[in-house]
Protein backbone atom coordinates (compact mmCIF):
# COMPACT_ATOMS: atom_id res chain seq x y z
CA UNK A 1 0.00 0.00 0.00
CA UNK A 2 1.04 3.62 -0.59
CA UNK A 3 0.65 5.59 2.52
CA UNK A 4 1.18 9.83 2.62
CA UNK A 5 1.45 10.67 5.86
CA UNK A 6 0.74 14.97 6.07
CA UNK A 7 1.99 16.64 9.25
CA UNK A 8 2.61 20.24 9.15
CA UNK A 9 6.01 20.42 10.63
CA UNK A 10 7.90 17.25 9.82
CA UNK A 11 11.30 19.41 10.34
CA UNK A 12 10.54 20.18 14.05
CA UNK A 13 11.52 17.58 16.44
CA UNK A 14 8.35 16.97 18.56
CA UNK A 15 5.83 14.49 20.02
CA UNK A 16 3.54 14.12 16.59
CA UNK A 17 6.83 14.23 14.38
CA UNK A 18 7.93 11.73 16.64
CA UNK A 19 4.63 9.45 16.16
CA UNK A 20 4.99 10.24 12.49
CA UNK A 21 8.76 8.85 12.13
CA UNK A 22 8.00 5.80 14.50
CA UNK A 23 4.51 4.87 12.91
CA UNK A 24 6.18 4.97 9.19
CA UNK A 25 8.79 3.12 9.84
CA UNK A 26 6.70 0.49 11.51
CA UNK A 27 4.47 0.69 8.01
CA UNK A 28 7.87 0.69 5.75
CA UNK A 29 9.08 -2.35 7.81
CA UNK A 30 5.88 -4.30 7.04
CA UNK A 31 6.29 -3.76 3.40
CA UNK A 32 4.26 -0.48 2.70
CA UNK A 33 5.94 2.39 0.76
CA UNK A 34 5.47 5.86 2.80
CA UNK A 35 5.37 9.19 1.50
CA UNK A 36 5.56 12.69 3.48
CA UNK A 37 3.74 16.17 3.15
CA UNK A 38 4.62 18.71 4.74
CA UNK A 39 5.88 22.91 5.03
CA UNK A 40 9.25 23.53 4.53
CA UNK A 41 11.61 24.52 7.04
CA UNK A 42 11.80 28.20 8.35
CA UNK A 43 15.62 27.80 7.59
CA UNK A 44 15.03 26.26 3.95
CA UNK A 45 11.95 28.04 2.75
CA UNK A 46 12.23 25.86 -0.89
CA UNK A 47 10.14 23.24 -1.26
CA UNK A 48 6.96 22.64 -0.56
CA UNK A 49 4.27 24.65 1.32
CA UNK A 50 6.31 27.77 2.83
CA UNK A 51 6.03 27.83 6.84
CA UNK A 52 4.17 30.90 8.32
CA UNK A 53 4.58 31.54 11.84
CA UNK A 54 0.39 33.04 12.60
CA UNK A 55 1.90 33.92 15.58
CA UNK A 56 4.44 36.63 15.04
CA UNK A 57 1.67 38.44 12.29
CA UNK A 58 -1.13 41.37 13.34
CA UNK A 59 -2.04 41.54 9.46
CA UNK A 60 -5.75 40.59 9.67
CA UNK A 61 -5.49 39.42 5.68
CA UNK A 62 -3.55 36.18 7.23
CA UNK A 63 -6.26 35.01 8.98
CA UNK A 64 -7.48 33.77 5.02
CA UNK A 65 -4.38 31.64 4.86
CA UNK A 66 -4.93 30.21 8.37
CA UNK A 67 -8.59 29.15 7.09
CA UNK A 68 -7.86 27.96 3.56
CA UNK A 69 -4.32 27.68 1.98
CA UNK A 70 -4.46 27.37 -1.76
CA UNK A 71 -0.56 27.25 -1.90
CA UNK A 72 -0.91 24.07 0.35
CA UNK A 73 -3.69 22.60 -2.47
CA UNK A 74 -1.97 23.34 -4.97
CA UNK A 75 1.23 21.52 -4.00
CA UNK A 76 -0.30 18.95 -2.49
CA UNK A 77 -2.27 18.21 -6.12
CA UNK A 78 1.52 18.70 -7.74
CA UNK A 79 3.21 16.17 -5.46
CA UNK A 80 0.16 13.47 -6.24
CA UNK A 81 0.62 13.61 -9.81
CA UNK A 82 4.07 12.43 -9.05
CA UNK A 83 3.47 10.02 -6.28
CA UNK A 84 -0.28 8.70 -6.61
CA UNK A 85 -1.07 6.93 -2.91
CA UNK A 86 -3.66 4.64 -1.76
CA UNK A 87 -4.42 6.17 1.46
CA UNK A 88 -3.55 9.79 3.55
CA UNK A 89 -3.01 9.84 6.99
CA UNK A 90 -3.16 13.24 8.27
CA UNK A 91 -1.70 14.61 11.53
CA UNK A 92 -1.59 17.97 13.01
CA UNK A 93 -2.58 20.39 9.47
CA UNK A 94 -3.96 23.54 10.99
CA UNK A 95 -3.54 27.11 10.13
CA UNK A 96 -0.25 25.91 7.93
CA UNK A 97 -1.59 23.23 5.36
CA UNK A 98 -5.58 23.44 6.41
CA UNK A 99 -8.54 21.78 5.00
CA UNK A 100 -7.75 23.54 2.11
CA UNK A 101 -5.51 19.72 1.12
CA UNK A 102 -8.40 17.26 2.23
CA UNK A 103 -10.61 18.82 -1.36
CA UNK A 104 -7.41 17.55 -3.09
CA UNK A 105 -7.86 14.21 -1.76
CA UNK A 106 -11.11 13.50 -1.81
CA UNK A 107 -11.12 15.08 -5.42
CA UNK A 108 -8.61 12.33 -6.41
CA UNK A 109 -10.65 9.35 -4.30
CA UNK A 110 -8.34 8.86 -1.59
CA UNK A 111 -9.37 7.73 1.83
CA UNK A 112 -8.69 10.19 4.33
CA UNK A 113 -7.70 9.25 8.08
CA UNK A 114 -6.58 11.60 10.69
CA UNK A 115 -5.13 11.02 14.15
CA UNK A 116 -6.33 13.83 16.55
CA UNK A 117 -2.80 14.52 18.49
CA UNK A 118 -4.61 17.48 20.85
CA UNK A 119 -8.01 19.56 21.20
CA UNK A 120 -7.90 22.05 18.32
CA UNK A 121 -11.21 20.58 16.63
CA UNK A 122 -12.81 21.65 19.77
CA UNK A 123 -10.68 24.12 21.55
CA UNK A 124 -8.73 27.24 19.13
CA UNK A 125 -5.77 26.71 21.58
CA UNK A 126 -5.81 23.16 21.29
CA UNK A 127 -4.94 22.63 25.14
CA UNK A 128 -7.90 23.48 26.93
CA UNK A 129 -6.38 25.47 29.49
CA UNK A 130 -6.26 28.93 29.79
CA UNK A 131 -3.13 30.48 28.91
CA UNK A 132 -3.29 33.89 30.14
CA UNK A 133 -2.62 34.75 33.41
CA UNK A 134 -5.94 35.49 35.68
CA UNK A 135 -6.27 38.28 38.45
CA UNK A 136 -4.78 36.10 41.01
CA UNK A 137 -1.68 35.26 38.64
CA UNK A 138 -2.63 31.78 37.95
CA UNK A 139 -2.41 30.61 34.46
CA UNK A 140 -2.28 27.24 32.50
CA UNK A 141 -5.74 26.15 34.10
CA UNK A 142 -7.87 23.82 32.66
CA UNK A 143 -10.90 25.30 30.89
CA UNK A 144 -13.77 24.04 28.75
CA UNK A 145 -15.53 26.96 27.76
CA UNK A 146 -15.06 26.91 24.11
CA UNK A 147 -17.33 23.92 24.78
CA UNK A 148 -19.80 23.23 22.49
CA UNK A 149 -18.81 25.41 20.03
CA UNK A 150 -18.26 28.76 21.93
CA UNK A 151 -14.97 29.50 20.66
CA UNK A 152 -15.29 33.21 20.99
CA UNK A 153 -13.90 32.43 24.66
CA UNK A 154 -10.24 32.60 23.27
CA UNK A 155 -10.50 35.87 22.31
CA UNK A 156 -11.23 36.73 26.57
CA UNK A 157 -8.35 38.12 28.30
CA UNK A 158 -8.16 35.24 30.30
CA UNK A 159 -7.19 32.95 27.38
CA UNK A 160 -5.57 34.68 24.23
CA UNK A 161 -6.98 38.22 24.45
CA UNK A 162 -6.21 39.56 20.77
CA UNK A 163 -4.83 36.60 19.19
CA UNK A 164 -7.28 34.90 20.11
CA UNK A 165 -9.88 36.25 17.59
CA UNK A 166 -8.61 34.82 14.84
CA UNK A 167 -8.31 31.64 16.33
CA UNK A 168 -11.91 31.87 17.01
CA UNK A 169 -13.25 33.28 13.55
CA UNK A 170 -10.83 29.96 12.23
CA UNK A 171 -12.61 27.49 14.12
CA UNK A 172 -15.94 28.44 13.48
CA UNK A 173 -15.52 28.64 9.78
CA UNK A 174 -14.03 25.35 9.88
CA UNK A 175 -16.76 24.06 12.49
CA UNK A 176 -19.75 25.54 10.15
CA UNK A 177 -18.42 24.22 6.93
CA UNK A 178 -17.21 20.97 8.14
CA UNK A 179 -14.16 21.11 6.83
CA UNK A 180 -12.47 18.87 9.01
CA UNK A 181 -15.47 16.49 9.97
CA UNK A 182 -16.63 15.43 6.56
CA UNK A 183 -13.84 14.30 4.38
CA UNK A 184 -11.85 12.09 7.21
CA UNK A 185 -13.30 8.89 7.54
CA UNK A 186 -11.49 7.28 10.65
CA UNK A 187 -10.43 9.75 13.68
CA UNK A 188 -7.90 8.07 15.42
CA UNK A 189 -7.65 9.65 18.96
CA UNK A 190 -4.62 8.03 21.22
CA UNK A 191 -6.38 8.59 24.55
CA UNK A 192 -9.77 7.41 26.26
CA UNK A 193 -10.33 10.90 27.21
CA UNK A 194 -9.59 12.02 23.79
Amino acid sequence: MRILHIEKMLFYDSGVTSFVRALSEFQRRRGHDVFFFGCSSPDNPSGAVRFFDFTRSRNPFDLIRMIHSTQAANELSKFLWKNPVDIAHVHNIYHHLTPSIMEVLVDRRVPIVMTVHDYRLLCPTKHFLRLSYTENGRGGEICFRCLPNRFYHAAALSCCGLAGVGLAIESYFQRFFRRYYQPVEIFFCPTHFM
